[in-house]
């Protein structure tokens, strides 16, 4: 019987209630098994390779210049690996899809769309093959 793979989600974003509560979302969907949270580049880069992510959401806030870089690097070590960002404005939107963001959300958006946006992600890269375990 071959083993079930770990869904593991990496987080990235500012610490604060608003990471926390996103993080109980995502925790709460049934086809992720982890989350891992990440405040700064080297912590990132850290979990991407040690945890094996099979997608990391970007939740931007300020300094979101250091988000888009860590996109274009994190998607120089693993082409596949999903990114999504949260943005804040449709100017960050744009940004983020320049700097190799597989989907937007515009912040405001609902639960429903950010499970569908997982759901979507998770089972295309199933479909080609591309689990991590």
């Amino acid at each position: 019987m071959e083993p079930t793979p770990s869904k593991r989600v990496l987080l990235i974003g500012k610490e604060g209630r608003s990471l926390e509560s996103l993080r109980a979302i995502v925790r709460g969907l049934p086809f992720v098994t982890k989350v891992v949270l990440s405040t700064d580049r080297q912590t990132c880069l850290k979990l991407a390779m040690l945890e094996k992510p099979i997608l990391v959401i970007f939740d931007l806030g300020e300094d979101e210049e250091e988000s888009f870089s860590l996109i274009k690097e994190l998607k120089s070590f693993e082409k596949s690996l999903p990114c999504i960002v949260l943005a804040n404005s449709h100017r960050q939107g744009s940004a983020a899809w320049e700097a190799g963001a597989d989907k937007v959300l515009l912040k405001g958006f609902s639960g429903k769309e950010l499970y569908q946006t997982l759901l979507q992600l998770v089972n295309s890269r199933e479909s080609l093959g591309l689990r991590r375990v």
